[in-house]
């Protein structure tokens, strides 16, 4: 679990603690250098020791954690609420539930029968009474808010300093932290989230399994991952686009290949346009051509993408790794507030294999809606 998607920061080490003398940070075979721990979130380049928090010898935790001033109010009325709920669960069972005729009626008439179970069990029939006042006199007890026209001074540095608002927590984040509602950024803690499970999921139709979890609980690989974020090419509007109404305009799609092997895509009018488009587009004819994604190509800048592709310079615009810049021209029809385009895209689809051999391809299509925004008057 990464810090940047639980909030909470990484253990690192550190030679010496925060603060420690330069004399103690010299290594000797008799005094070696103490290695201590710390929390860093590589997000936020938050850490434990900008909040206080001390270093600590070993990477499994031991961080101390501030105690809710409250916490002896909150568990009384916690406490309180659970018993309540069993008086009252108690009293709603007893009105459920009807009541028996005896042979003896006389006997529960006059409280006898509970009398002598209780001389029976070796109890005396004053505690047999007090049980229910015990139970309702425990629910009364709590410790009540009580309010006083006392209130403390404003300290005399709201009057003379100056305010820094870089330093000042906002509304949301105190709202954030309802138990303590730090008034510093500098107190803030990371905030906690709750732990994301792995599931597995079935198509709806066909009942495949698209997404299942490795069986190592510590192990962060999925055993299959076939969902369409990673089969189905990606196709974003670049910015820039203006459109008049009844005149053609250029708009530059980014087509961009998730899969390790090259693919081939075409481009076709859609049969739904009437349905779900206003504009008329106008779509290259040629076959375009993405390649492989590449890990390591996203943190290298220095690599150029490969020059034997025979790219028609009115259709493709840029080309960067297994990214494609391509142009299509659209031409508003009606008048309307979102400029609405429809297309068919077809790709070939190649299964990922561990041998050495290319799996044949599989040719599939999708349906495109591109939203392209507002018209310009």
């Amino acid at each position: 679990m990464s810090p940047e998607s639980s909030g909470v920061g990484a253990p690192l080490q550190a030679s010496s603690p925060l603060g420690a003398q330069s004399d103690s940070q010299t290594s000797t075979p008799a005094n070696p250098t103490k290695k201590v721990y710390y929390l860093a979130c590589g997000f936020c380049r938050w850490t434990s020791r900008d909040v206080g928090l001390k270093d600590q010898p070993v990477a499994s935790g031991g961080w101390t954690e501030e105690e809710n001033p409250h916490i002896k109010k909150i568990s009384n009325l916690i406490e309180n609420y659970q018993q309540m709920a069993l008086v009252e669960q108690a009293e709603r069972d007893k009105k459920r539930t009807p009541a028996r005729r005896r042979a003896f009626q006389h006997v529960d008439k006059y409280g006898l029968s509970s009398v002598v179970a209780r001389h029976r069990a070796g109890m005396s029939p004053a505690q047999a009474s007090g049980s229910e006042k015990d139970t309702e006199a425990k629910c009364v007890e709590m410790i009540y808010s009580e309010a006083s026209e006392l209130v403390e001074p404003l300290p005399e540095e709201f009057y003379t300093k100056p305010v820094d608002l870089n330093t000042v927590s906002s509304v949301g984040q105190r709202i954030a932290q309802p138990v303590f509602q730090y008034e510093n950024v500098a107190r803030l803690l990371p905030k906690r989230k709750t732990l994301l499970v792995k599931r597995s999921q079935r198509c709806q139709q066909c009942e495949h399994n698209l997404i299942k979890a490795d069986f190592n609980p510590f192990s962060i690989k999925f055993k299959i991952q076939l969902i369409a974020v990673y089969l189905v090419p990606e196709v974003r509007i670049e910015p820039g686009a203006h459109l008049h109404p009844g005149k053609e305009g250029r708009v530059v799609l980014s087509l961009s290949n998730p899969s390790p092997y090259q693919m081939h895509i075409l481009l076709f009018p859609s049969d739904k346009e009437a349905e779900m488009g206003n504009c008329k587009v106008d779509l290259p004819k040629s076959e375009l051509t993405l390649s492989a994604k590449d890990d390591t190509a996203e943190f290298d800048d220095s690599t150029e993408a490969p020059q034997d592709f025979k790219d028609d310079p009115q259709v493709v615009v840029y080309r960067k790794a297994n990214k494609l810049g391509v142009v299509i021209k659209v031409t508003p029809q009606l008048p309307a507030k979102e400029t609405l385009v429809t297309f068919i895209l077809k790709y070939d689809y190649r299964k990922v294999s561990l041998g050495t051999e290319e799996p044949p391809p599989i040719w599939l299509h999708q349906y495109v809606v591109c939203n392209l925004g507002p018209l310009v008057a």
